[in-house]
């Protein structure tokens, strides 16, 4: 990953799930930075800058694009799955947060966040990238032993620990269940 000291605001993990999200785009612009990563015109320029010197993204006439570099170190994949499966596995997911919550047991996921090429409108699409925080599980392999139980093999979800900049980029919180959500939601596309 490219030194983001430049950007201390905006985490390297936060990039690069850009990175990962703008890979399902032909090309994309500046704003269409700004957009995803909830950033000013001129800090859009600066994360535009950083990945074009660290080879993740390259100019596509006025526009940039990424590149094979960039799809490696942010995890992007051709995207495979059909919309309706990625939410059949989210749905699914939400009832296993439901399940272990209700289980008092000593993990409890106090919140989640769906992020990235999700809430576009592209179909098909990769992975639903879900932050999910879990209350009692200490950092390391029990947090993601919970994290891979609530995934259930699904190749459909991208379950990692939550970090709060996932909250500062556009998101759909799964967990806990928001009313004003429950109601079915027009995806809009992130223009490109």
């Amino acid at each position: 990953m490219p030194d983001s000291a430049a950007l201390p605001h905006i985490p390297a993990d936060a990039v690069l799930a850009f990175v990962k999200q703008a890979s399902i785009e032909a090309t994309f612009d500046a704003p269409f930075v700004r957009r995803a990563l909830n950033v000013t015109g001129a800090e859009a320029k600066q994360v535009v800058a950083m990945l074009e010197a660290a080879g993740y993204i390259e100019r596509a006439g006025e526009r940039w694009r990424t590149t094979d570099a960039g799809d490696v170190a942010s995890g992007a994949k051709p995207p495979r799955l059909r919309r309706a499966g990625v939410e059949k596995a989210v749905a699914g997911l939400t009832g296993r947060i439901e399940a272990l919550n209700a289980g008092g047991g000593p993990y409890q996921v106090k919140r989640a966040v769906l992020f990235g090429q999700y809430l576009s409108d592209h179909d098909p699409i990769q992975d639903a990238d879900i932050g999910v925080e879990i209350e009692g599980a200490a950092a390391g392999r029990e947090q993601h032993s919970v994290l891979a139980q609530l995934r259930a093999r699904s190749s459909a979800l991208a379950l990692r620990p939550f970090a709060e900049w996932m909250e500062h980029i556009p998101h759909r919180r799964i967990w806990p269940p928001d009313p004003a959500q429950a109601q079915p939601r027009r995806r809009t596309r992130l223009k490109s």
